[in-house]
């Protein structure tokens, strides 16, 4: 869960499919220059609101069904090396990801797996959860007090993949990281 929404100076577990994807174009050119702080640039529409709105009802429908306690992600976890901080929705045993969306999917998309296994190596878990919830209409007409149908959460298990962090996405972060703190535009030979 999100609070401080400068995006600048650090990279997120939600950054990790710009961080694993084409660094040529003119989407990563902005994203880099907000990381930078030059640009200050805040999302916000009543799909990512309502989202944010109902993580923490989510994940207390979730203890109740489940009998067990999770810890919310009131402060992020920072790897300070790689100017990594990562905000997670829940933490127990496994790292807990909400994700809400407007048609259920089958698999886990790609982005969300590559954010859940930053959000593994940040915390030091080895297995995450992801619980999507499919979002009504009425839902985004009244997020506040959300009543959560379990018949619209899906949980997905997702294993730590020790060869993704540690041969594909720290190579890549390692690279950002360094010209980030020399206020940079990174050296896109680095990760060809």
């Amino acid at each position: 869960m999100i609070t401080n929404q400068d995006r600048s100076k650090w990279f997120g577990a939600s950054d990790a499919a710009t961080i694993m994807g084409n660094w040529n174009t003119a989407s990563f050119g902005h994203w880099w220059l907000v990381k930078l702080g030059v640009v200050h640039d805040h999302f916000d529409n009543i799909y990512t609101r309502t989202g944010n709105l109902m993580e923490i009802p989510i994940i207390h429908a979730i203890e109740a069904a489940e009998g067990r306690k999770i810890r919310l992600g009131k402060r992020p976890v920072y790897v300070r090396k790689y100017r990594l901080r990562a905000n997670y929705d829940g933490l127990c045993d496994t790292v807990v990801e909400i994700k809400t969306t407007k048609k259920m999917f089958k698999a886990v998309p790609k982005g969300y797996w590559q954010q859940c296994q930053v959000l593994m190596y940040a915390t030091g878990r080895r297995k995450a959860e992801l619980y999507a919830y499919e979002l009504t209409g009425f839902d985004y007409d009244a997020p506040y007090f959300p009543e959560i149908d379990l018949n619209r959460l899906k949980r997905f298990e997702i294993e730590y993949d020790k060869g993704f962090i540690q041969n594909e996405y720290l190579p890549r972060l390692k690279v950002l990281a360094k010209a980030l703190r020399r206020g940079r535009f990174p050296d896109i030979k680095a990760v060809v």
